[in-house]
């Protein structure tokens, strides 16, 4: 069986051109390299902005067989703390892995449930301290709190 690393030249620079897939890349000396296959860790993808620059190798030895094995220096770069990571976007969008917790920047979505061991809160105050005011509140007609109170 051939040992796999003979199969690999040197690691080449360049800087995407053409998104989509596969992309164009200019190398060395400004060569145009088409069809350049990105290749990604599973459960992560990305659509690299024109201008990134990337790290490619050519599998078998051969220019026209290149993959991107990595990627930095986008035109939008977020700079990570000591021990810290950062998933991010070109639009200003990032989740923030860091010794105190999770931060993100952004709108959030979630499409399923959302499950909290601690406090709630928004700019107002916590879902806790609503729940107090509504179950103690009363009207004026009647003067009698809710019959039904949050829980």
């Amino acid at each position: 069986m051939m040992n796999a690393f003979k199969q690999v030249r040197q690691a080449m620079y360049g800087f995407v051109k053409r998104r989509g897939e596969p992309l164009q890349v200019s190398g060395l000396s400004d060569e145009i390299l088409d069809g350049v296959r990105l290749m990604q860790q599973v459960g992560f993808a990305s659509d690299l902005p024109v201008d990134t620059q990337v790290v490619m190798l050519p599998i078998g030895g051969r220019a026209t067989n290149m993959v991107i094995i990595a990627s930095g220096d986008a035109p939008v770069a977020v700079k990570a703390g000591e021990g810290e990571t950062v998933i991010y976007d070109q639009f200003g969008h990032e989740i923030r892995l860091g010794k105190d917790g999770i931060k993100m920047i952004g709108n959030v979505d979630i499409d399923g449930n959302v499950t909290a061991t601690g406090q709630v809160s928004d700019i107002q105050g916590s879902l806790a301290e609503m729940r107090q005011i509504y179950n103690t509140h009363a009207h004026p007609s009647d003067g009698a709190p809710p019959t039904n109170t949050m829980s």
